[in-house]
């Protein structure tokens, strides 16, 4: 089976990752992959992996965007196509009914446009949340999964507390683009009313950094938050955590749930993406209720180890479910359906 896969953006996040690791893993597993996406990832795909280089970061209704698709999607050959996200999705959707293969699209969040959707033999959702809002006669959730990350050992996890000079006060972990979607302002207002002793590290870089960094003095909690900035050890910093949090705003699948959930780190959420799907209510609270946040905050880091027993049944799941093996077999399953129909 040969399968070309389509990235339409040029960022640096969840989907990206998502994206080369779904390709290799396809490749790994015996079907031909064909990646089409911005040249900027070409080394980031194992040989077995052809890759087209097409910038589609241009606006979705560029005619060469659109024409360079085309070629690309002609040249591949491939028996399935497979659309990434909103934009992808929308301009491969324009280009089907010049197209011979059929076509499957993943549905990361619902726009208010979606008539598009019923061209593609197949939707995947990462969501319950998405299927609530999107009807189609194929559609499967598909969480996504990732290879399990590798828990350092104890002596390797003090000298990384040692070398970023962290106090010996449990740790919170929140992570991810210093963007607005992500929720760390709330967060941050929300942790000045968390009275419990300990440290938030907050991990990623974007363009509101400054800005968080102004917040947190202004709101005096210069001595409980570090920004990291981005790191290459996430799966390391994870494992050295008490408690990973996740303060979105609005969130498809995060990348941090699964990888925090295979390491055994407890996690405490806004209700956003597929979070609900595996965390039980008394782990969530509403989006941007920066109250709610505290006092979700407050109740479980006032007994750690309390939460991380109570999150055991979560761990035990996201080990069967939350893996690369388990989403790349949903995913050929799916290909195999669309085929066959």
């Amino acid at each position: 089976m040969k399968v070309a896969l389509v990235l339409a953006g040029a960022e640096e996040g969840g989907l990206e990752k998502h994206f080369v690791e779904l390709c290799n893993g396809l490749s790994t597993n015996g079907v031909e992959v064909v990646a089409i996406a911005h040249e900027k990832y070409a080394n980031r795909f194992l040989s077995t992996v052809v890759f087209q280089a097409v910038n589609l970061a241009r606006g979705r209704h560029n005619p060469w965007a659109l024409f360079s698709l085309f070629l690309a999607l002609r040249r591949s050959r491939a028996q399935v196509i497979h659309a990434h996200a909103g934009k992808a999705m929308a301009m491969v959707a324009s280009l089907l009914p010049f197209l011979r293969q059929p076509a499957v699209g993943t549905v990361h969040n619902v726009k208010s446009t979606t008539r598009y959707l019923s061209r593609f033999a197949g939707l995947i959702a990462v969501s319950d949340a998405v299927v609530g809002k999107v009807q189609h006669p194929r559609l499967q959730v598909i969480h996504n999964g990732i290879p399990q990350p590798q828990r350092p050992d104890a002596a390797n996890l003090f000298a990384l507390r040692e070398s970023l000079a962290l106090p010996p006060r449990p740790l919170l972990l929140s992570i991810g683009r210093l963007v607005s979607a992500k929720g760390f302002d709330v967060l941050l207002d929300a942790w000045q009313h968390v009275s419990t002793a300990a440290t938030l590290v907050i991990v990623g870089d974007g363009p509101e950094r400054q800005s968080l960094e102004v917040q947190v003095e202004a709101l005096g909690l210069t001595e409980r938050v570090r920004f990291l900035g981005a790191r290459t050890d996430v799966s390391a910093l994870i494992a050295l955590a008490d408690c990973l949090i996740i303060a979105s705003r609005n969130e498809g699948g995060p990348y941090t749930l699964p990888e925090a959930l295979l390491l055994q780190c407890p996690v405490l959420s806004t209700r956003v993406g597929m979070v609900p799907d595996y965390l039980p209510a008394d782990f969530l609270c509403p989006t941007e209720d920066v109250a709610a946040l505290a006092d979700l905050l407050q109740q479980h880091l006032s007994d750690l180890p309390a939460l991380q027993v109570a999150q055991q049944p979560v761990f035990a799941r996201a080990a069967c479910e939350l893996t690369l093996s388990a989403m790349l077999a949903k995913n050929t399953a799916l290909y195999q359906a669309v085929l066959a129909s």
